[in-house]
C-alpha cells in the first residue's frame, strides 16, 4: 500500500514540475502581431477575440475561430493562418486534447518550413520557430512523451542561441531559462537525476546574473522536488522553506500551494499525518486566493484520505466532496478517459470538419463536398472499428495476463508443496537412519560383551581349546565392526546418493574414519549418540571432530554440520 502511494506522489511531483514550466514558459514568450499587415481590420480583432476566449469559453472561441480560418483562407494569408492555428491549439490545450494541439502546432511549424526563405533570417520566423518548439515539447510532456519533448526543448533552445547572433533582443535570458526549466521538469519526469541536476545548476549560474525573483522562486521548488526524489531530504526542506519564504515576499499563492503540497506528501508518505494535515491546509488556503484549481484538488484529495485514517469521517466526506466538485466541474476536460471530454473532442472534431466542408462545397462545387462528406464517413468508421478492436485487444491482453499469472502462482503453490513434501520425506528417513544406526550401535556392543565374556572364560578352557575360541574371538570382533560399517553405509547411501562421492571429490585426503564421522554429523547426531555408535569416549569424539573442520577448511563461524548438509 505504502508504495503504491509513493507512485502516486512522485506523479503529483511531475505535475507540479510540469505546470510551474507552463506558466514560466508562457509568461517568457515573446508576442507578436496578430496577423500580418496585408490582413484587414476585422480578421485581426477576430483572431485577437479568439486568445481572450480560448482560456474561459472554448467553444465559443472555436467557433470564431472557424470563420476567421474561412477568412484567411479565402484570402491566402499564411501570417494569419498561423495565429489561427496556434488558437486551435491553445483552445485544445485548455480543454486537455494535447494531440489535437500537437497537430495545429506542427501544421505550424510546416508553414514556416515551407517558405524557401531561411527561416532564423526572418525576426518574426525566428520567434515563431521559438515558440512552436517550446509549445510542442510542454504538449508531448503533457502526453507523457517526454522523451519527444525533452527533444523539441532542446530545438527551442538551439533557436535562442541562433536568435542571439542573428536577432540580438529578441529573445530574453527569461526565455532561456523558461527552457531550461521544461527541459530539467522533463529529466525529473525521466528520473534522470544527473541530467536534472546538471540543468538546475546551469539555471543557478544564469540568475546569479540575472537576480530574476520569478526564475529564483520556480528554482527553489523544482530543486526541492529534484533532492527530495534522490533522498537528500533536509537539503530539499531548505529549498522549500526558502520558497515558502520568498512566495510570501512575493505574495505568489500559486508557488506557496504548490510547496506546501509537496511538504504535505513528505511527511504523508512518513504517516506524520497531523503534519502533514497542517501543509495540506496551507496548500488548499494558498491555492484559493491564487485561484488554481489543480493544487486544491490535490490537497482536498489528501486531505480526505488523512481524516478518513484518523476517523473523522465527515471532515473526510466534506474533503472528497470538493475534490469531486473539482474534476466534475474544472477537471473534467483534462481527464483523458472521461465521456464528457470525449464528445466535447468529437464535437469540436465535428464542427471544424462541418466548416471545412461547406467552404470546399463553396470553392470545389456540389460533387467535392459528398466526396469529403464520404471520406469523413469512411474515415470515421475506421476509427469505430479501431476502437472496437482496440478495446477487444485490451480485453484479450487482460484476460491472458490474468491466467499467465494464475498460472504462475499455481506452479509455485506446486513447487512449495513438492519442497516441503521432499523435506517432510528427507526428515523422517535421516530420522530412520539414525534410529538404524543406533540399533546396530547396540547390536555391535552387545557383540562386544558376548567377546569379553568369552574372553573371561577362556582361562578355565583346556590349552588346547583355546587358540580356537581366541579365532572365534576376532572373528567375532572383526565381523561385527564391518558389517556395521557396510550396512549402515547402505542405508546411508539410499536416502543421500553421492554424499561419499562428492566428499571423496572435494576432500580426498580424508580418512575412513572421518568419513564415516561425516556421515554420522550430517544425521544431526548428537555427540553422545555417535559416541555411542563408534565407541569413542565424548572427549575422543571432539578432537575427531575438530580435526573433521580442519581437513574441510571450515572458518570458527562456520557450522560444521549446516556444511555437510550442503553437500
Amino acid at each position: 500500500m505504502l508504495l503504491c502511494f509513493h507512485k502516486m506522489e512522485k506523479k503529483l511531483f511531475q505535475i507540479f514540475v510540469s505546470f510551474s514550466i507552463i506558466l514560466l514558459s508562457c509568461s517568457a514568450s515573446p508576442v507578436y502581431a496578430s496577423t500580418s499587415a496585408s490582413a484587414d481590420a476585422e480578421l485581426s480583432d477576430m483572431i485577437s477575440k479568439v486568445f481572450q476566449l480560448a482560456e474561459t469559453d472554448p467553444d465559443s472561441a472555436l467557433t470564431l475561430n472557424s470563420k476567421a480560418w474561412e477568412r484567411a483562407r479565402k484570402a491566402d494569408d499564411d501570417s494569419s493562418l498561423y495565429m489561427i492555428n496556434s488558437a486551435f491549439a491553445q483552445i485544445y490545450s485548455a480543454a486537455g486534447n494535447h494531440e489535437l494541439a500537437v497537430e495545429y502546432y506542427l501544421k505550424n511549424l510546416r508553414l514556416l518550413e515551407s517558405d524557401h526563405e531561411d527561416i532564423l533570417t526572418s525576426q518574426i520566423k525566428t520567434g515563431r520557430l521559438y515558440s512552436v518548439y517550446n509549445n510542442l515539447g510542454i504538449s508531448f510532456y503533457m502526453l507523457d512523451m517526454v522523451d519527444k519533448a525533452i527533444e523539441y526543448f532542446y530545438r527551442a533552445l538551439e533557436v535562442f542561441t541562433q536568435a542571439e547572433k542573428y536577432h540580438p533582443g529578441l529573445l530574453n535570458q527569461i526565455n532561456k531559462a523558461s527552457i531550461l526549466f521544461n527541459i530539467g521538469g522533463g529529466y525529473l519526469r525521466m528520473e534522470d537525476w544527473e541530467n536534472a541536476g546538471a540543468i538546475y545548476e546551469e539555471i543557478a549560474e544564469m540568475n546569479r546574473e540575472l537576480q530574476d525573483s520569478r526564475i529564483h522562486i520556480n528554482y527553489l521548488n523544482n530543486r526541492g522536488i529534484y533532492y527530495l526524489n534522490t533522498g537528500e531530504t533536509d537539503l530539499a526542506f531548505d529549498y522549500f522553506y526558502q520558497g515558502l519564504d520568498l512566495g510570501r515576499e512575493m505574495n505568489n499563492y500559486l508557488i506557496i500551494a504548490r510547496i506546501n503540497n509537496n511538504i504535505g506528501n513528505h511527511y504523508y508518505l512518513e504517516g506524520s499525518f497531523d503534519i502533514a494535515m497542517a501543509y495540506y491546509t496551507g496548500a488548499l488556503d494558498a491555492a484559493a486566493k491564487a485561484g488554481e484549481w489543480r493544487s486544491q484538488k490535490i490537497a482536498s484529495h489528501k486531505l480526505s484520505h488523512i481524516y478518513e485514517q484518523l476517523g473523522d469521517f465527515q471532515m473526510a466526506y466534506e474533503h472528497l466532496k470538493h475534490s469531486n466538485f473539482i474534476s466534475d466541474s474544472i477537471l473534467r476536460p483534462e481527464m483523458t478517459e472521461s465521456a464528457a471530454r470525449i464528445s466535447a473532442q468529437y464535437t469540436f472534431d465535428r464542427d471544424i470538419r462541418i466548416s471545412r466542408l461547406e467552404q470546399d462545397a463553396l470553392w470545389k462545387g456540389e460533387r467535392w463536398r459528398r466526396i469529403l462528406f464520404m471520406l469523413v464517413s469512411v474515415v470515421l468508421s475506421l476509427l469505430l472499428v479501431i476502437a472496437m478492436i482496440t478495446v477487444l485487444s485490451t480485453r484479450r491482453k487482460s484476460r491472458l495476463v490474468s491466467l499467465t499469472s494464475d498460472y504462475h502462482r499455481l506452479e509455485a503453490e506446486k513447487a512449495k508443496k513438492e519442497k516441503e513434501a521432499f523435506a517432510l520425506k528427507l526428515e523422517t528417513q535421516n530420522r530412520h537412519l539414525a534410529e538404524k544406526a543406533l540399533w546396530m550401535a547396540e547390536k555391535s556392543q552387545l557383540i562386544q560383551s558376548t567377546v569379553d565374556n568369552l574372553e573371561a572364560v577362556s582361562k578355565n578352557f583346556a590349552d588346547q581349546s583355546k587358540p580356537h575360541l581366541k579365532e572365534i574371538i576376532q572373528q567375532l570382533q572383526t565381523d561385527s565392526k564391518e558389517n556395521f560399517w557396510n550396512e549402515f553405509s547402505l542405508r546411508f547411501s539410499e536416502v543421500h546418493n553421492g554424499f561419499f562421492a562428492s566428499l571423496q571429490e572435494k576432500f580426498p585426503e580424508l580418512t575412513p574414519s572421518e568419513k564415516k564421522l561425516a556421515a554420522l554429523l550430517r544425521l544431526n547426531l548428537s555427540t553422545k549418540e555417535i559416541a555411542a555408535i563408534v565407541h569413542q569416549s565424548p572427549d575422543s569424539l571432539k578432537v575427531a571432530r575438530s580435526r573433521l573442520r580442519k581437513k574441510l577448511g571450515l572458518e570458527p563461524s562456520q557450522n560444521l554440520v549446516g556444511f555437510l548438509e550442503s553437500i
